[in-house]
């Protein structure tokens, strides 16, 4: 079921990232026809998603494992390690070769801000694709400019997010999850 910027979240926070970010304005026709825009045809990008969403739904099972069996545990461990770095290396060669963070972020589910060296008009719809890191998770997203503002030589924009399947939805929700959760960690041993 498809997700709209007014519903109430779960998840409201914002993160500072760095993330590959490709913006591509969109035209008057096909911004009016947001609903109908999605992923390109490949699937690329939801294929790494459900592979990674597949990752983290058997967790529970593979603490269980090495509870009662560890060396079995620690075996399953390794594949899942494996299968991780893999799908990055997939990742890297189907988004056409070594993906780098462009973009500092203030990133939520539902927008974004960023500085840009270009001005976008208030109102204008865009495409985006957004590579996530160290997951290398992307997604392709439509979002709204809501404001677009001089800074130093730059400009400020800040977007709010159109329609989102379910499973970006719940790909970039554990990624804002993931990314705290790593920062507090950090700042906790420090």
């Amino acid at each position: 079921m498809p997700s709209t910027p007014q519903e109430p979240s779960a998840v409201t926070f914002r993160i500072d990232d760095e993330l590959y970010l490709d913006v591509q304005p969109l035209g008057v026709e096909e911004g009016d026809e947001a609903l109908a825009w999605r992923h390109d045809t490949s699937g690329f990008c939801d294929g790494l998603i459900r592979l990674r969403e597949i990752g983290l739904q058997s967790g529970h099972i593979l603490a269980a494992i090495r509870k009662h069996h560890p060396d079995i545990g620690n075996y399953l461990a390794l594949l899942d390690k494996k299968i991780d770095i893999l799908a990055q290396l997939v990742g890297t060669v189907g988004l056409g070769g070594e993906i780098t963070p462009t973009h500092r972020v203030s990133l939520g589910v539902q927008g974004m801000s960023f500085d840009s060296t270009t001005a976008l008009a208030p109102q204008s719809a865009l495409a985006l694709k957004l590579v996530l890191f160290p997951s290398h998770l992307c997604l392709h997203l439509q979002a709204k400019v809501l404001s677009c503002e001089a800074k130093g030589a730059g400009y400020r924009v800040e977007l709010e997010f159109g329609q989102m399947d379910e499973i970006e939805r719940e790909a970039l929700i554990r990624h804002l999850l993931e990314t705290q959760s790593a920062a507090l960690r950090r700042r906790r041993d420090t």
